[in-house]
């Protein structure tokens, strides 16, 4: 047994001395020569230890250390994550925890913080090319750190900021996150060149040269509606208005989450929205459940919230086919009428204005009776049934009408042209109790305005009051006044004599800042176009906040007006009858280089001619200019001047005398030396030279010699060179004349052929002449055509080309505005082609929206140009380019997109261009 047990002994001992020999190896203790011992695992890590993600996306965790293989897990909150650590965030924000085990069970952890899905602020703006303005986009939520990309016209710095470009066109945003989510914005850039219409255009082939009804150039698109930053009064892009309103705004009132607006329109965005819409206060989109194409049948002016249920006075008497005479109540989210309320009320004339105190309405316009009680112009109501308040609305009430109303605390302030009130002299305005319906006689004196008063304000510590008012109390004012709210005095504080220009037809008070809106075009002598700002306390205008342009209100386009203001946090919400805001001065007469479509601030300077501009004709190094203005750059000139193409300074050598007379001159030709101009005058320079005359292009002196004989009897609209002899258009019998270009007398072979109606615009080549205007039929007394608006006839004999002219011409109107016949208002020649524009909505029995281009020898229509939707108002020129058939007039689009006064078309196929 012994020498069995001894060898075992032995050979544990050795494997026990050869362990420690390896530990004490693997501890670098062993052996005499000092040799270095091997690194030990890391410690276990995982990455990222912490991180942002957004909702229903996905992440990669990665673990390092350890002793491999690693476990991935989720330990708090939601989502899961898989073997290779790939994280699934949930579809609701949150936060987790995730957690990584090596197979020793070591562990680590990681925060993750799950974000609302990436957005970006705001998903859709309109802005105008070639205006250098710029707009922040704001990306939220998702994983951090974002990278902005621009698809389209413009750029955008790193941070966001969008910076129009001079193309127009859909711009997209794409905005990246950390994770590469994806989100984008779209920026509809649209051109505006003008902000009213263009009756002429001229082209040097480097600088388009423009006149008409507007006053400046390349502005801001505000189609009735504008959101506007109360602070520095730039617009609130996010509030994205796009074409807007086809009609005016007359009334806006907000409820924080919703705009409700009304007025005279039937569109929104293109969308029905017949004179009430609703409209999201951040985007501005269009609720269409609330907004139909049925609605009140007359104009809206006044609007009003009260809970879930929105008020509407105006001058209509019925509402979705419901009887509603004057003033109804709808559902705030639906639109529709309440019948309750409907059956309760019968007014007969108009609301102005309303007012809310609580659950009570008050309403005031132009009204007698109340369902056979006395409260003439004013009542107050339930807003929940409708029910008459007996104690506020007693006999008597206003004998005249009210027009504007303001609530504070517990008093009502009525304006209006009012003399007396309950039999008690008011001087045109009245501060009531809101419970009785008592007058204030302290405030409310016999002797007050001299005239009506319009809009009212009320502030802390004042009432604001317009109108057309000269005198208070005896005291000479302007338009606008402050006065004490306790005893009706003028607030010595505010000056009384503030020099508004025009009508001040709006006010709010927002931050102890007055806003003015109106017809106004100054303010003591400094630039404030139709909207204004000014201190509360002192009057003073904020020149930062208003803008020397401001809204296209012009004196000539007197219709055109700021009619009512709101506001809603720092926003100021406004509301008329405009189409843009901001823009480039350039009144009547603008010149806009084609490349980039800005504007010439050389030419474009001092105040132009102060009336609409209806022709324009280019010579060499002069523009010949001629309309129904009186004045250019302040100095007096009769309907015509020259100026330098270069820099628009007026031609003293031409430009002697008196001009001249009459209402306008719509019509200009040069032939050599000559220059012929024809409209609605009968002096040039104070001798007699009816509708027509010669003079030297180079002097402006009259060629005496020069004295048309034909039997014509009204203003000449349009003057074409044929051959040697001028072919004139007129409004009245004769329309058509051929005369010699020295004496003008007249061919008698050709006058014998005549339209019916007037001619206003001539095209001619060769032997060809094409007449277009606003007549029926074309002939000589023996023989006749059916030739609406458009005829071809023979330079000599005046005959129509029976191969051109068919008896179904021109047809229709478009436009539900049109009163006046389908008429051809310009033709122009291109090559094989004419060009034809004017009002009309069939050719040849086929549908052709007020633009056409037509084979110039047979009359078809080119199929591929021609189109059913085009301009959605007028067109009065169309001018071929060598890339371009340009169209201007009063439209505002074009085949449903944005296309302002003065747009060009793709010659094959009629499709908008921006060059």
């Amino acid at each position: 047994m012994e020498k069995n047990r001894t060898p075992l002994c032995y050979v544990a001992r050795l494997a026990f001395f050869a362990s420690v020999l390896v530990a004490l190896s693997s501890c670098g203790g062993g052996g005499g020569d000092g040799g270095t011992q091997s690194p030990g695992p890391a410690s276990l890590g995982i990455s990222p230890t912490s991180v942002v993600v957004g909702v229903s996306t996905h992440t990669q965790f990665s673990a390092s250390g350890g002793t491999a293989p690693y476990t991935f897990a989720v330990i708090t909150g939601p989502g899961t994550i898989d073997t290779t650590g790939r994280y699934s965030a949930p579809p609701a924000p949150n936060s987790a925890v995730v957690r990584v085990t090596d197979s020793q069970g070591a562990t680590t952890t990681a925060n993750v913080t799950i974000n609302p899905a990436l957005s970006v602020s705001p998903s859709v703006i309109t802005m105008t090319a070639a205006s250098a303005t710029s707009y922040p986009f704001t990306a939220r939520d998702g994983a951090t750190g974002y990278q902005y990309l621009v698809r389209g016209p413009g750029s955008i710095s790193p941070t966001g900021i969008y910076t129009v470009g001079d193309t127009a066109g859909e711009a997209t945003i794409e905005i990246r996150d950390q994770q590469g989510s994806l989100v984008t914005a779209i920026v509809n850039v649209v051109r505006i060149r003008t902000n009213g219409s263009v009756r002429a255009a001229a082209t040097d082939n480097t600088s388009w040269y423009l006149g008409g009804d507007f006053d400046s150039v390349n502005p801001y698109a505000a189609p009735g509606m504008i959101a506007i930053d109360g602070t520095t009064g730039d617009p609130q892009l996010a509030c994205d208005i796009r074409n807007g309103f086809d009609g005016a705004v007359r009334a806006i009132a907000t409820d924080g989450s919703s705009i409700y607006a009304a007025g005279e329109f039937n569109h929104y965005r293109g969308l029905p929205a017949n004179r009430v819409a609703k409209l999201d206060a951040t985007t501005c989109q269009l609720d269409s459940t609330f907004a139909q194409s049925a609605g009140p049948d007359g104009t809206v002016y006044a609007i009003a919230i009260v809970g879930a249920s929105v008020f509407i006075g105006g001058e209509f008497v019925e509402y979705r086919g419901t009887t509603a005479e004057f003033i109804a109540k709808l559902n705030a989210q639906t639109g529709a009428i309440d019948n309750v309320f409907a059956s309760a009320v019968s007014l007969n004339g108009p609301v102005r204005s309303l007012a809310v105190s609580g659950n009570s309405l008050f309403a005031a316009g132009e009204f007698g009776p109340y369902n056979g009680n006395s409260a003439a112009s004013l009542i107050k109501l339930n807003a929940s049934d409708g029910a008459l308040d007996p104690i506020f609305s007693q006999v008597g009430g206003f004998d005249g009408y009210a027009k504007s109303m303001a609530v504070d605390g517990n008093f009502l302030y009525v304006t209006g042209d009012l003399y007396t009130y309950r039999g008690t002299e008011i001087g045109r305005i009245a501060k009531i109790n809101i419970a009785t319906g008592a007058l204030d006689t302290a405030f409310s004196r016999p002797i007050g305005f001299d005239q009506p008063t319009s809009a009212i304000a009320v502030s802390s510590n004042g009432v604001f009051v317009s109108g057309g008012f000269s005198t208070y109390r005896g005291r000479a004012v302007g338009l606008l006044v402050k006065l004490n709210k306790t005893t009706g005095g003028l607030d010595a504080t505010f000056p009384s004599t503030l020099a508004f220009d025009s009508a001040i037809d709006s006010l709010a008070v927002i931050n102890n800042q007055l806003f003015a809106g109106g017809l106004f075009g100054s303010i003591n002598g400094v630039r404030a176009r139709s909207f204004a700002q000014l201190d509360a306390n002192t009057g003073a205008l904020n020149t930062t906040f208003t803008h020397t342009t401001g809204f296209d209100q012009t004196p000539f386009l007197a219709q055109r007006s700021v009619y009512t203001l709101t506001t809603t946090g720092n926003t100021v919400l406004v509301g008329g009858n405009f189409n843009a805001y901001r823009g480039t001065f350039a009144n009547h007469l603008a010149k806009v280089n084609m490349a980039t479509n800005v504007p010439d601030s050389t030419f474009n300077q001092g105040n132009g001619a102060n009336k609409p501009v209806h022709a324009i004709l280019l010579s060499g190094s002069a523009a010949y200019v001629a309309g129904s203005f009186d004045r250019y750059r302040d100095q007096a000139y009769g309907n015509v001047v020259k100026v330098s193409a270069a820099t628009g300074a007026v031609d003293t050598a031409f430009n002697q005398g008196e001009g001249v007379n009459g209402s306008a001159v719509v019509s200009m030709m040069l032939n050599g030396s000559a220059l012929y101009m024809g409209g609605y005058f009968s002096l040039y320079r104070g001798e007699l030279q009816p509708w027509i005359v010669k003079v030297d292009a180079l002097t402006g002196a009259r060629d005496v010699s020069f004295q048309p004989s034909f039997n014509y009897g009204d203003a000449v609209n349009a003057i074409q060179m044929s051959g040697n002899e001028i072919v004139l258009g007129t409004s009245g019998l004769p329309a058509i004349a051929k005369v010699n270009s020295s004496t003008g007398v007249a061919s008698a072979t050709f006058s014998n052929n005549q339209p019916n109606a007037p001619i206003l615009s001539i095209a001619a080549e060769n032997q060809t002449i094409y007449l277009g205007g606003g007549f029926g039929g074309y002939g000589n007394g023996v023989s006749w055509v059916n030739a609406i608006g458009l005829v071809k006839v023979d330079a000599t004999t005046g005959l129509w080309d029976p191969n051109f002219t068919e008896a179904t011409t021109f047809e229709g109107s478009v436009f539900a505005t049109d009163t006046g016949p389908t008429g051809i208002n310009s033709v122009a020649l291109d090559g094989n082609f004419l060009y034809a524009a004017g009002s009309f909505a069939l050719y040849r029995g086929a549908a052709a929206n007020s633009v056409i281009k037509l084979n110039k020898d047979t009359g078809a229509a080119d199929p591929a140009f021609s189109s059913a939707n085009g301009p959605n108002l007028f067109v009065k020129k169309i001018i071929p380019t060598s890339n371009a058939v340009w169209i201007s007039g009063d439209f505002t689009s074009y085949r449903n997109k944005a296309a302002y006064y003065f747009v060009p078309l793709n010659t094959n196929t009629g499709e908008l261009l921006d060059p």
